[in-house]
């Protein structure tokens, strides 16, 4: 294959002089399922992720990733809607174990699949074989903490926050660390003033959907307003686009590490992050990669390297454009209004009305949502207000 350089996204000067070059890898969903659970069991990297993405890894001063699923035993599942409750054996740990140090963020919509026993476990487990962990906890309090590394006299903070879906962290339960925007910006600028680099994980966006929403990139640009140096958004299972903003990177999805789970061309191709320390200079590269079968390796072809990166950045010019954003969400959701409205919120998932619908051209969704309810429900999403009433009555139910 070609060269192991990898593409560069920002480059900038360091305040100050380092005491060695340093390297940290940031990749995907990274989760053990059924397809390669031996090989995560012997943890046996070269036969996971072959010899050259194994070495890079190995190199790195630093890995981190994000888990998608606790780690545990249990068989109580958290009642949800939506999508499957996830969940990885005891026994996985041991591919983990090759690559420390490693942070694994748990700041996702899969992590509290199996409730308190599943956070606890996780937890155990990473404690008991020194893994460190963000973005998740007991509480809320303890699931918004961010987590800091020292590597050759650089401080590197990581914080990890979700959406909110059914895996967040409350007062009184487990799960991952809900963004806030009441608190989330606040929490990053407290961890910035306490390092020397600091890297957000955002867990958001929309899945199989390449760019970021208009919201997600006013969100992650209040992210290096409030001193994030890197923001990493996850959670899309497929490789977005990037944008230098201010004095920061942020990555509107970097795609799966390794996750056989799903068939979908999105899924079979990724980017493994690397934030250099040298020379004086801060770097931000990426590196394609793809999933073979129920294994992951660095993309071996030239062709289709290039045109992973040549997409990547394709995407970062569209946004630039002014109203882009918002064309190509409109038109986004518009395709997933079925999804939307017809089975989200009536509560439609009969196939034949489903199926009419599409062929009528959503003739039966807008029979269904007729001008007045529109603007009613328009209303109920949009009051601040209302919408927590909304919120407070169905977590109650």
């Amino acid at each position: 294959m070609g060269d192991l350089k990898g593409y560069e996204i920002f480059r900038d000067d360091l305040d100050n002089k380092i005491s060695a070059p340093t390297c940290i890898l940031i990749g995907g969903d990274f989760v053990p399922t059924i397809s390669n659970k031996e090989l995560f069991e012997r943890g046996d990297i070269e036969g996971l992720m072959g010899k050259l993405l194994a070495d890079k890894l190995l190199e790195a001063d630093l890995r981190i990733f994000n888990l998608e699923v606790p780690i545990t035993n249990a068989e109580v599942k958290l009642p949800k809607a939506g999508s499957p409750n996830l969940k990885t054996y005891e026994e996985s740990i041991s591919i983990f174990n090759y690559l420390k140090p490693l942070i694994l963020s748990g700041a996702n919509n899969h992590i509290f699949d199996y409730k308190e026993d599943g956070i606890k476990s996780t937890k155990k487990i990473l404690y008991e074989n020194d893994i460190k962990n963000v973005g998740f906890g007991l509480s809320s309090v303890d699931a918004k903490k961010p987590f800091f590394y020292n590597i050759n006299g650089v401080k590197i903070g990581v914080y990890a926050c979700a959406e909110n879906e059914f895996c967040c962290a409350t007062e009184k339960r487990g799960g991952s660390n809900g963004y806030d925007p009441l608190n989330s910006f606040d929490d990053v600028r407290t961890s910035s003033n306490d390092c020397d680099y600091q890297i957000v994980l955002f867990h958001g966006g929309r899945e199989n959907y390449r760019y970021p929403s208009p919201q997600l990139k006013k969100i992650c640009n209040k992210f290096v307003d409030c001193g994030a140096d890197l923001v990493v958004c996850q959670h899309s299972h497929c490789i977005g686009c990037y944008e230098n903003y201010k004095q920061g990177c942020i990555i509107y999805g970097q795609g799966n590490f390794l996750f056989d789970y799903n068939d979908r061309e999105e899924w079979q191709t990724g980017i493994l992050v690397e934030i250099l320390f040298c020379n004086n200079t801060k770097q931000v590269r990426v590196y394609p990669i793809q999933k073979e079968n129920n294994k992951i390796a660095f993309v071996r072809e030239d062709k289709l390297k290039n045109e992973i990166i040549d997409g990547f950045i394709e995407r970062t010019e569209n946004i630039k454009e002014d109203d882009f954003l918002k064309k190509e969400y409109i038109s986004f959701s518009k395709q997933q209004s079925d999804i939307l409205l017809l089975r989200g919120i009536m509560g439609i998932n009969n196939r034949l009305i489903l199926g009419l619908n599409k062929v009528l051209r959503n003739r039966i969704l807008r029979c269904l949502f007729q001008m007045k309810r529109n603007r009613r429900l328009l209303n109920y999403l949009r009051c601040e207000s209302i919408r927590e009433s909304i919120l407070l009555l169905l977590k109650e139910e």
